[in-house]
């Protein structure tokens, strides 16, 4: 996804990740509380990286409880392209939680499509989704949907 925010361009990248893991102790407890809160750091940090350094004045061992200790840096996909343009990590989750960078995305879209369907997308819609975002959350679920089952079917080598 590209477009403008600003004065600067907007590259989106889309990530899916589980949130809820096969290992069950790489269940984090944010996630019980908070959208997306097992899975955006780590996508955060893929696509944008992580800065290395001292937090809340600890040095020793990261603890993301408190939110103090040491962070190892980590380059991101796009951490060269930081300055140049706008950055953002689409996530979803194979639950179909999506991270707030989407949310807000939709909401911008919505707002230039005057939250209104044209006559192309009523058409492909049903008696559900007479408005922009419903009828664009339904096309998302099912993008999603496909491309885990894709992913699925590659992994235990069907496709």
């Amino acid at each position: 996804m590209q477009g403008v925010i600003g004065d600067l361009p907007c590259i989106g990248d889309t990530k899916i990740f589980a949130g809820v893991p096969s290992d069950p102790s790489g269940v984090g407890r944010t996630g019980a509380f908070v959208a997306c809160g097992n899975t955006l750091p780590r996508a955060r940090e893929t696509v944008l990286g992580v800065e290395g350094g001292d937090r809340g004045g600890r040095v020793g061992r990261w603890d993301p409880r408190t939110g103090t200790g040491t962070v190892e840096a980590v380059k991101g996909q796009y951490t060269d392209a930081e300055g140049k343009c706008h950055v953002e990590a689409l996530l979803f989750e194979e639950f179909g939680a999506m991270s707030a960078g989407v949310e807000e995305l939709l909401m911008r879209v919505a707002e230039v499509a005057g939250r209104k369907l044209t006559w192309w997308q009523y058409d492909q819609t049903s008696w559900s989704a007479r408005e922009w975002m419903p009828f664009a959350l339904q096309r998302l679920s099912v993008q999603l949907w496909t491309a885990l089952a894709d992913e699925a079917q590659r992994a235990i080598g069907v496709l």
